[in-house]
């Protein structure tokens, strides 16, 4: 059965961070309270082993290292058998330790000492892990956050029981978001300090980027999603990679993803497998070369537009072949945009009269295309190949469906007219 709460301080200026432990037997907490600017850092502990007696709020020790800072995490510990406090303090990024030299915590606490100045600010910061660790030299875990937002564990040791001396601090996890609002749960194993969380029954996968040029490779990773919500790298190699769908020749057993050949822009998934658990990325396969697709490769014309009239590896998509029997090959229905498995769909020219110019013609045809380059030229000699000069016309463009030339040279008695197509 639970005890009726005891209210330990009502002080309207303290903040939503505080830690509690057994100093000496008897329940002890730390906590911060803001006024102004300026963050204060207060301790207190029961004078009885229950917790049912407490000092006056006003007697809790006001501990040096308060600064103009808000938003801050505690970490409160025995260390050999005194009070100690790790600090972090959101806005000038810093983490900080103090110590009583007496169990009640009623006076003689150290000047803060520095542990790293360089853990990250910002309010969110103050939200994150720190844990003071007792044992034969004191140890803090804490996150630190990178340029990119993303938090990764840290530790710094002391040099002897009481933390009067620190180490540099170290790195634990590079994993980009470790144990935060707070650092899981820290404990002495077999005389060094570790984290204990809780795996959730899920990973997640992600690749190195969400699209890959056909013939290249892309890494895929994985995680392991914590109880808290954050993520635990796995190795890559520890899992069984496979492709669900799209044009993934393989992957290899440290998760690197090779592409294959594609005639457009076409979607992938990959699976991983690790402990019973599976998740998917999907990936985007880029169409990077047009004409290099399965049996249409390097025949000169796009996979896609062989692919969207033909279907894939038909033999009469080939350049040379009259699909439809209209007299025009499939090079020429794909330059002249006609559609090469319908008779009806041609392309066509005339000649018109100019009005009030006799001596002019408009060569008109259809359809015309988008990037396309279209030359007019003009033979008075059908027998003699070498006839045929390029014609500068006078104008030129589009009408509706219709391409236009117009020739202010008409005056032979016969002309012959054709058009060049080129993209």
């Amino acid at each position: 059965m639970w005890s009726a709460p005891v209210t330990i301080t009502t002080d309207a200026s303290m903040e939503p961070v505080f830690c509690a432990a057994l100093i000496g037997g008897n329940p002890a907490v730390a906590f911060s309270t803001v006024s102004g600017a300026t963050c204060t850092v207060k301790f207190l502990r029961a004078t009885d082993a229950s917790g049912t007696a407490w000092p006056a709020a006003s007697t809790a020790q006001t501990l040096s290292g308060s600064v103009a800072d808000s938003g801050n995490s505690l970490s409160l510990a025995e260390i050999s058998g005194t009070p100690g406090i790790a600090m972090r303090y959101a806005a000038t990024g810093k983490l900080t330790y103090t110590r009583s030299s007496v169990a009640a915590g009623t006076s003689g606490w150290s000047t803060a000492v520095d542990l790293d100045n360089t853990i990250g600010t910002g309010y969110g910061n103050g939200q994150r892990g720190v844990e003071l660790i007792a044992g034969s030299k004191p140890v803090v875990l804490y996150e630190a956050i990178d340029g990119a937002l993303e938090s990764d564990l840290h530790s710094v040791a002391a040099n002897d029981s009481t933390g009067a001396a620190w180490a540099a601090p170290t790195v634990v996890l590079t994993e980009g978001n470790v144990g935060q609002y707070p650092v899981a749960a820290v404990t002495e194993v077999g005389g060094f300090a570790g984290q204990l969380y809780e795996l959730a029954n899920s990973i997640t996968l992600a690749a190195a980027s969400p699209t890959v040029g056909e013939g290249g490779s892309v890494a895929l990773s994985a995680r392991r999603v914590l109880s808290d919500g954050t993520l635990l790298a796995i190795p890559s190699t520890s899992l069984a990679w496979s492709v669900q769908s799209g044009p993934l020749p393989s992957i290899t057993a440290s998760g690197l993803a090779l592409a294959g050949a594609v005639y457009e822009d076409t979607p992938a998934v990959a699976q991983g497998i690790y402990l019973g658990m599976s998740a998917t990325v999907g990936l985007t396969v880029l169409d990077q070369d047009p004409d290099n697709y399965g049996t249409y490769a390097g025949d000169g014309l796009p996979d896609f537009w062989q692919f969207t009239h033909f279907g894939l590896n038909n033999a009469i998509a080939a350049p040379t072949v009259d699909a439809d029997g209209d007299g025009e090959n499939n090079r020429l229905e794909y330059l002249a945009t006609t559609t090469p498995t319908n008779p009806a769909s041609r392309l066509t020219l005339r000649i018109e009269s100019v009005p009030a110019h006799a001596d002019w013609r408009r060569i008109v045809f259809e359809p015309y295309g988008n990037k396309r380059t279209y030359t007019l030229h003009a033979s008075e000699d059908l027998a003699n190949p070498l006839a045929w000069q390029q014609l500068s016309p006078v104008d030129e463009g589009i009408d509706g469906v219709s391409y236009y030339f117009i020739d202010d040279k008409a005056v032979e008695l016969a002309k012959f007219y054709h058009i060049e197509i080129s993209e």
